[in-house]
């Protein structure tokens, strides 16, 4: 029998198990385990806290659907929905619902999400795990890179990033991350907690979760105009939180998606109840050239960033005090 890890503390990585026919990476320390899926887009499906034992990410009454084994849903392939199930996804070269990028027809939230990454392990001690991801997109000529960095005991985890335009045309991208919090961890005792900025289609009211019981209505708001890249939700009843932590410069606005059961039809029919939380490069649809252009990315141009995921107790600007920059 192969174990998963050759050591029992410290930092941890294994690509040893699977779901259904893709192999999941475990990444793992003291305080953390993060699991991902590298052959589905890089999806997240669990970041837990050990502390407490609380799985942050939401997980669709769907269940998780692999587009190899469930091959009745590749002609909406391009769909997010057809192949959610929860947890955090990666948005690039697109954002919200379908339109056109640089002439190529994108579905909902682009095309990573969907599409195998390769990956390479480049550090395995007790002191660092490392590893690299990259993905070169299909219907447009963008290359995505990304390493995960996460150390012996810290509750946080590091990701560096790179998007390269790889034609010699100039394009532009929205870029940006889908965290979705559920149960047990979301509850009418979770509160987000946000930066300065100005909100639009919401107030900063909703930041305050509501219970299962009420059925509150779906709502999608945005706060814009930060200058600080952080946020956090936290459960006071547990007294853990997730948060985030990134260069405001690259993604420049904050969507909050808050759906508690009365979001009927397609694709979980009034089944959820999920509040994600996004750092992302731009705003949607009719909001996007009048107040937040999608991101242009010169001809042969690589665009960089980092940015850190973590857990926490206590308050959140303690944690933040603590993240290196």
């Amino acid at each position: 029998m192969k174990l998963l890890y050759d050591r029992t503390e410290g930092a941890r990585i294994s690509d040893a198990l699977s779901i259904k026919d893709m192999r999941l990476l475990v990444l793992e320390n003291d305080a953390l385990r993060i699991t991902m899926v590298p052959e589905k887009g890089t999806d997240i499906l669990e970041f837990l806290d050990k502390r407490t034992q609380t799985d942050f990410l939401w997980r669709s009454p769907n269940g998780f659907r692999s587009p190899r084994v469930d091959p009745r849903l590749r002609p909406v392939a391009g769909t997010f929905g057809a192949y959610y199930a929860g947890g955090w996804q990666e948005l690039f070269p697109h954002g919200s619902s379908p339109l056109e990028v640089a002439g190529a027809p994108m579905g909902q939230h682009g095309e990573v999400h969907i599409l195998p990454w390769q990956y390479a392990i480049l550090a395995d001690t007790p002191q660092e795990v490392r590893v690299k991801l990259w993905v070169n997109t299909v219907l447009t000529p963008f290359r995505l890179e990304k390493t995960i960095i996460l150390n012996a005991s810290d509750p946080w985890v590091r990701f560096e990033e790179a998007a390269t335009n790889l034609s010699d045309e100039p394009l532009d991208i929205i870029w940006g991350h889908h965290p979705a919090f559920g149960e047990p961890f979301l509850s009418g005792d979770c509160k987000i907690e946000l930066p300065p900025g100005e909100p639009i289609d919401g107030e900063l009211s909703f930041c305050r979760i509501q219970p299962k019981s009420k059925r509150a209505p779906n709502r999608m708001w945005y706060l814009t105009d930060i200058t600080e890249g952080w946020y956090g939700i936290h459960n006071a009843k547990r007294d853990v939180g997730f948060g985030m932590a990134w260069d405001a410069k690259r993604f420049g606005v904050i969507w909050i998606w808050q759906s508690y059961g009365s979001e009927g039809g397609h694709p979980n029919y009034g089944r959820e109840y999920v509040c994600a939380v996004e750092p992302v490069s731009s705003l949607p649809g009719r909001y996007r050239e009048a107040i937040a252009p999608r991101v242009p990315i010169g001809p042969r141009e690589t665009l960089s960033t980092s940015f850190h995921a973590f857990s926490y107790g206590g308050t959140l600007a303690q944690t933040l005090e603590r993240i290196p920059g």
